[in-house]
């Protein structure tokens, strides 16, 4: 033990170097340091710092993070498929939510809003995360393609993509990424090439699905 480290050591310390008043109004000083240097050492101050730039400022840093990270893989920041809704809920500020894909049947997810318009929807299925779909301007791919990108855009970014008719719209897909994209253009008669679609038909949904082997023959 440092004995220049303890209290008494520094109180008698002060007591004999200084006579009378003097040495009073110095002890006073002595001993109002001493506490004030316990109190910021102690436990409960650091704790008390900790819950002060702890629990919610971390959850806040997470969710922004699922909703303003890039899309990677499965994955928007922390928000991946195979979650369970309680593990969503660990890493993003997210609320439940019902809606419909367009076919008649209710499906249940959680949603977490975007700084501007749409959200970030993680599809349930049973209680994990099967579908995320991003359906305002956020997270893009890591070619740059999401919500407002043109179909001349994402044909520059996936020169192997296709297309399919599903839930209304005319889809794009990504060969090998696991990612659709959600357009515009609805459906017609036919479903045509993706050359045939105008060059400003715009992105209005990306879809994280998983699925690397599907959708273009």
């Amino acid at each position: 033990m440092n004995p220049l480290r303890e209290p008494g050591f520094l109180v008698s310390a002060v007591r004999r170097s200084l006579p009378g008043a003097g040495a009073r109004r110095a002890l006073q000083i002595a001993i109002l340091a001493l506490s004030s240097g316990a109190m910021a050492c102690s436990p409960s101050a650091e704790r008390a710092g900790d819950a002060q730039r702890g629990p919610e400022s971390r959850a806040t840093q997470s969710s922004a993070s699922c909703t303003q990270s890039p899309i990677v893989g499965n994955s928007i920041g922390p928000l991946a498929l195979g979650l369970t809704s309680d593990q969503v809920r660990d890493v993003c500020v997210a609320r439940d939510t019902t809606f419909t894909l367009g076919e008649g049947m209710m499906e249940r997810g959680l949603t977490m809003p975007l700084p501007g318009d749409g959200a970030v929807v993680a599809l349930l299925v049973g209680d994990t995360v099967e579908r995320i779909m991003v359906t305002g301007p956020g997270p893009r791919t890591d070619l740059d393609i999401g919500v407002g990108s043109t179909v001349a855009e994402l044909r520059e970014a996936y020169p192997e993509a296709c297309v399919a008719s599903g839930e209304g719209r005319i889809y794009a897909i990504a060969p090998g990424t696991g990612i659709s994209f959600q357009t515009t253009s609805p459906v017609g008669p036919a479903n045509p090439l993706i050359e045939m679609l105008p060059d400003t038909t715009t992105v209005s949904q990306v879809i994280i699905h998983g699925h690397l082997d599907g959708g273009c023959s």
